[in-house]
């Protein structure tokens, strides 16, 4: 699999200096680098192709969103367009939110869960309206998170059960479609549409593909082999960010629970464990372990850190909300974390919550979290390993692979 060319401006917009540990002036590619891709053969065969299927083209799209003139042929020849170009990594023309004065956007991404008893990854995408002066890369983790709550009728039904590992984020891309019903106007769903489908090609092949011996957890193909747009999704998503089954039900809506709440978390062995909401996507759980409940939420906070990582509420745990304070500026730190392509061990990215990213060798992750969605059963069996001294099972298979 290619490496994808997405890449995450820290807050500030294009061109802002950051990057952890070093890197500086990365810019996003939002919707589509369309100024990259004005002269491309993908641009010039994408447009061609929807021009015969008398559909919006992508320049068409492009020009709407960014403000450029790039389909009037005719007024670029008499020069009426000559300071309209935008400078690289340009971001969309997406309307303000009237009730916060934000401007959003719509973010897609795909993701994979592996199944343990089987090891058949399942291949997965999501898309949720985000901000997009916010930090991009927390804010696709985000969306994995709430992968049901935004769950639209032309995506494959995710299995569930507790033979399935966390889901970790793939790839992702932004657009300008706060309106699902608009998505087919942002190249950015077309990229992802065509990633889902060769990242389940990459992972061994949908069930209706290849029959037994099933190679993945996927019933059914991300993009249909009759559908009228699957060339054109496979062109778009190839070099970029890498080379339909009904919807079956829903498991039900995650837990929110607002940033500074204290959890008091029962454990198998008849204990507690004891954890605190930071801002969302991550919580962080304390090194801190009681034979009954305590509610001293003083002693909890003053008590050292285990880990922090995203965390999904969705089963019916018996897991306690027991108060709230607001966040000291220790808890709200920027937190760390790193992404590896599943196809590619070199392929890797370090990132935090601020904003900032950078390409990174293996071996630089180590000891680093792996963007990945706990869920609840995880995370109690996760911190009475580490409170039994044993190591933990999901906290191995998610180290950095280093070949």
């Amino acid at each position: 699999m290619s490496r994808g060319v997405l890449r995450l401006v820290p807050e500030g917009g294009a061109g802002a200096d950051g990057g952890v540990g070093g890197a500086v002036g990365e810019t996003v590619v939002v919707g589509g680098a369309f100024v990259a891709a004005v002269g491309s053969g993908l641009l010039v065969c994408l447009t061609a192709r929807a021009a015969l299927d008398g559909e919006k083209t992508p320049i068409e799209i492009a020009d709407e969103y960014y403000g450029t003139h790039f389909g009037d042929v005719k007024g670029w020849v008499q020069g009426q367009y000559p300071a309209q170009v935008p400078p690289p990594g340009a971001a969309p023309r997406s309307k303000p939110d009237e009730s916060t004065g934000k401007r959003v956007g719509r973010i897609y991404v795909t993701y994979t869960k592996l199944n343990r008893m089987t090891q058949r990854y399942y291949a997965g995408r999501t898309s949720m309206v985000v901000d997009l002066a916010a930090p991009l890369r927390v804010q696709a983790a985000l969306a994995v998170l709430l992968r049901d709550r935004n769950h639209h009728l032309d995506e494959n039904a995710e299995p569930a059960g507790a033979v399935f590992d966390l889901a970790q984020t793939d790839r992702f891309d932004v657009g300008t479609a706060v309106d699902y019903g608009r998505r087919y106007d942002d190249i950015a769903y077309w990229r992802i549409r065509g990633r889902e489908q060769q990242l389940m090609d990459f992972l061994g092949g949908a069930r209706s593909d290849t029959g037994e011996p099933y190679r993945t957890e996927n019933a059914a193909r991300g993009v249909a082999k009759e559908n009228p747009r699957g060339r054109r999704f496979h062109a778009a998503a190839d070099g970029v960010v890498g080379p339909t089954s009904p919807l079956h039900g829903v498991l039900g809506m995650p837990r929110i629970y607002k940033p500074g709440s204290f959890l008091r978390i029962p454990l198998a062995d008849g204990s507690f464990g004891y954890g605190r909401v930071l801002k969302m996507p991550h919580e962080a759980y304390h090194d801190y372990r009681t034979d009954t409940p305590d509610s001293d939420l003083d002693r909890i906070a003053s008590t050292p850190i285990l880990f922090k990582i995203m965390v999904r509420h969705m089963e019916e745990r018996a897991w306690e909300l027991i108060g709230w304070r607001k966040l000291e500026e220790l808890s709200s730190r920027p937190i760390v974390q790193f992404m590896q392509d599943i196809g590619n061990f070199r392929d890797c990215t370090i990132f935090d919550t601020a904003g900032n990213e950078r390409s990174a060798e293996p071996q630089e992750c180590v000891g680093l979290e792996r963007s990945a969605v706990w869920e609840e059963v995880g995370v109690e069996e996760r911190l009475l390993d580490a409170f039994t001294g044993r190591p933990n099972a999901s906290v191995e298979r998610l180290k950095v692979r280093l070949k």
